[in-house]
C-alpha cells in the first residue's frame, strides 16, 4: 500500500510541506553558491557578509557565534574579505583591544545590487499572501530558523 494512503490529509499535507522545503533548501543553497561563485566568493564568505549586512558591525568573535565557525576560520574568513575589499577592520572606539569587522559599501555595491534585483523580484511572492499568511510565513521561518541555528550549536558542541 503506498505510505501517503495511510495517513489522513494533514499526515499527506505534511509529507508535501518536508518535500517542498527540501527543495527550497537545495534551490537556495544553490542559488546563494551561485551568486557567491559570480563574485569570486564561497557560499561561506558570502553569507557572512550578509551577516553583517543584516546585524551591522560585529568582532571576529561575534561572526564565531553567528557562522558556527572556529576562530580560526574566521580570522582567514576575514582576511579573504579584506584582501577583496568587502570588509574592513577597525578598532573598538571604546576598548582598542577589541577589532570590529566591518562592511566596506564601495566593496559591496556590485554585491548588494545583484542582491537587490533578486529582492525587488520576490516582492510580488509576498503580495500574493493575505497580511494574516504572511504572519503565518514569518513565524515559521523564524522557528524553523531557531530549529536550524540550535541544531547546528548542537553539532558544533558535540565535535568539541
Amino acid at each position: 500500500m503506498d505510505r501517503n494512503k495511510r495517513k489522513g490529509p494533514k499526515a499527506r499535507l505534511i509529507d508535501e510541506l518536508v518535500q517542498a522545503a527540501r527543495e527550497n533548501s537545495a534551490t537556495t543553497v544553490l542559488f546563494h553558491a551561485t551568486m557567491a561563485e559570480r563574485f569570486g566568493l564561497s557560499p561561506t564568505d558570502s553569507k557572512t557578509l550578509d551577516v553583517l549586512s543584516r546585524l551591522g558591525p560585529l568582532t571576529a568573535g561575534d561572526l564565531v557565534d553567528h557562522t558556527g565557525l572556529t576562530s580560526p576560520s574566521v580570522t582567514a574568513l576575514i582576511d579573504r574579505l579584506e584582501a577583496r575589499g568587502f570588509v574592513r577592520r577597525i578598532r573598538d572606539a571604546s576598548d582598542r583591544r577589541k577589532v570590529i569587522i566591518e562592511l566596506v559599501p564601495e566593496g559591496i555595491a556590485e554585491l548588494s545590487a545583484a542582491y537587490n534585483d533578486f529582492g525587488a523580484s520576490t516582492e510580488g511572492l509576498w503580495n500574493a499572501y493575505s497580511t494574516q499568511e504572511l504572519k503565518v510565513i514569518l513565524d515559521f521561518l523564524r522557528r524553523a530558523s531557531a530549529a536550524l541555528r540550535a541544531h547546528a550549536d548542537s553539532i558544533t558542541s558535540a565535535g568539541e
